[in-house]
């Protein structure tokens, strides 16, 4: 008798145990975009459990316990956590980091990731290049990117001179410069107004002459302007003003004048082509 009341309570426990436990299925998306988020990392806390999403962003786990806590983890999204509270379906949706790594660089055609690139590439943003008054945009470089000297004109509307790779050639050492995905074939950018620049990225290796041929020989310097976005109107307004005073020049009279003249005839020995009232000199 006592060996089936034995029996019967570890039934009874095995039971129990396996009610403890369920399996949790889900979908682990985008927040910003609603995209299935593919080979994402779904582990039970405190446990090695886990797996990892499939191509459409389902993920399956299996003998979870009722009172444990889902992690999900994604590279470029924040850390989520979520309690199974018994539940056999749970989906996640992950924010994206704002990290320096994951930011967009133009490169060549196309765009990459901070992180991926394995060039040599500077990156200054429009609001940098907006401190400091500057007729051209080339001229806002100076000091701020290793590599890339910036020596300026001088002149109003004058074009500063910009070496990236050095002096490397009787023709010319100026880089190409690309504005929206265009090359130019001139140095000369004083028509893009400082305030539409949205970034600059300088290509400095040689590689860049994979992309755009023997014109980027000098380097490249890559300019995206400011575009329209939806959402609210939104208006920026920005102005400088300066003022300089200039001394007033001595300038010689009309009399004075006429007798420098009129010296100048008598050392020549000759008589002066016009009369004049005033001889009193």
């Amino acid at each position: 008798m006592k060996k089936y009341i034995l029996t019967l309570c570890l039934a009874m426990i095995g039971l129990s145990v396996m009610a403890q436990t369920l399996t949790v299925t889900g979908l682990v998306s985008s927040k910003s975009d609603g995209e299935p988020l593919i080979g994402a990392t779904v582990r039970v806390k405190g446990t090695s459990q886990g797996t990892a999403t499939d191509i459409d962003g389902n993920y399956s786990l299996k003998n979870v316990a009722a009172d444990a806590t889902l992690i999900f983890n994604y590279v470029g999204y924040q850390e989520v956590s979520i309690p199974v509270n018994g539940r056999n379906v749970i989906n996640a949706e992950m924010a994206e980091t704002a990290s320096s790594l994951d930011e967009l660089v133009v490169v060549g055609y196309g765009v990459a990731k901070k992180s991926d690139l394995t060039s040599s590439i500077s990156t200054i943003k429009g609001s940098e290049i907006n401190e400091m008054v500057a007729g051209n945009a080339m001229d806002a470089l100076q000091g701020r990117m290793p590599g890339v000297q910036v020596a300026s004109g001088g002149g109003p509307g004058s074009n500063p001179k910009v070496m990236i790779r050095g002096v490397t050639s009787v023709n010319g050492s100026d880089p190409l410069y690309v504005v929206d995905g265009v090359p130019l074939n001139t140095n000369n950018i004083n028509f893009i107004n400082n305030n539409d620049i949205e970034s600059m990225e300088v290509l400095k290796d040689a590689s860049a002459s994979a992309i755009y041929g023997t014109r980027a020989s000098n380097g490249v310097i890559i300019i995206t302007t400011k575009k329209g976005k939806a959402g609210k109107t939104h208006v920026d307004f920005s102005a400088s003003v300066g003022w300089q005073h200039i001394a007033k020049p001595s300038i010689a009279w009309a009399d004075e004048y006429e007798q420098v003249f009129k010296t100048r005839y008598s050392n020549d020995g000759r008589v002066a082509p016009w009369g004049s009232p005033y001889e009193n000199y």
